[in-house]
């Protein structure tokens, strides 16, 4: 699937849910969360700021409990 994760459906992606939460993990886990949140205040390009929301959306995708947790620290 190409789309943004902004934009699917639950049955877009909940058969592959187990392998989408190891990975929003892994990101979580290397700060990735801590790096989108830091440049999303300094960017001025509307083009990269709008990736950077698309994936803070993508790990935050089907309620990630870390992903929440790491947002909500970093602030």
């Amino acid at each position: 699937m190409i789309t943004p994760a902004a934009e699917w459906d639950t049955e877009d992606y909940i058969e592959f849910k187990a392998n989408i939460v190891a990975k929003q993990n892994a990101m979580t886990e290397i700060g990735t969360i801590q790096f989108l949140c830091k440049h999303i205040a300094e960017l001025e390009d509307d083009a990269l700021l709008e990736q950077c929301v698309l994936i803070g959306i993508s790990l935050l995708l089907g309620g990630n409990n870390k992903a929440q947790e790491a947002f909500l620290n970093y602030f």
